[in-house]
């Protein structure tokens, strides 16, 4: 596992998108506790037989309404599709919303994973397993790096993490299943942080279409570096300086 900061960048979007880290509050600064939405979304190269991603963007209300203000800017309400307008031939748009994400105040994680190998090391698993092993990897870890966080201080800061995925009909109520048994656990303090359901959105939803690019961004870079056998991630940390 690497940090997406460590990752090369292309043409500068990406370098800008992947080495996004996540901040969250000090004490006084902006809230005493916080609740943190988590969108997600899962990105596949077109033959769905190379890689697979999923990424998780996070920010408070008032930052998700930032972030979307100036999306909305640019995208005038049209949906956003990161594989449809890059096969369109959309670059600078691409680019400019690639730039509108790097500077807004929410960032995110993403997990990206080599179907070859993953098929050859588990070659009897259920087609959507690997979004199913990202989908674990994104909430768990999140969890565990917003409550390592709250430890770190003389008091919590985070209250709860409330997801939202896209509404993706084959693997939504696996999903679910899946979210379920995270958050019930036993002995994982973590999960104390996990609001009590996940929910799903579809793809008009601007927050969705902000984790299409990011989970796209990280799809394109393990498939363009074809490292193989290997699940990519980022943790949340803590904002330096």
């Amino acid at each position: 596992m690497v940090e997406l900061s460590r990752l090369p960048g292309l043409a500068g979007c990406r370098s800008l998108l992947l080495t996004r880290k996540m901040h969250f509050p000090v004490s006084g600064k902006w809230f005493s506790v916080m609740v943190l939405s988590v969108f997600g979304d899962e990105s596949a190269d077109e033959t769905q037989e190379r890689v697979f991603a999923i990424s998780g963007l996070f920010g408070t209300e008032d930052e998700w309404r930032a972030a979307e203000d100036a999306w909305l800017a640019l995208t005038t309400g049209e949906d956003f599709h990161a594989a449809d307008w890059e096969r369109a031939g959309r670059t600078d748009e691409y680019k400019h919303l690639a730039l509108a994400l790097a500077s807004a105040p929410i960032a995110g994680v993403a997990y990206a994973i080599d179907l070859v190998a993953f098929n050859q090391v588990y070659p009897d698993t259920l087609h959507e397993s690997a979004y199913l092993k990202c989908f674990s990897r994104l909430v768990k870890n999140a969890a565990s790096n917003a409550d390592a966080f709250n430890r770190s201080l003389p008091e919590p800061q985070i209250s709860k993490l409330e997801f939202t995925f896209d509404n993706r009909r084959e693997t939504k109520y696996s999903a679910a299943r899946l979210y379920s048994n995270i958050f019930e656990e036993p002995n994982w303090s973590p999960a104390a942080l996990l609001a009590s359901k996940v929910s799903f959105e579809c793809r008009t939803n601007p927050r969705i279409q902000m984790a299409d690019m990011i989970a796209r961004e990280c799809m394109k870079d393990l498939d363009s570096n074809s490292w193989s056998d290997q699940v990519y991630g980022a943790a949340l940390k803590n904002r330096t300086g």
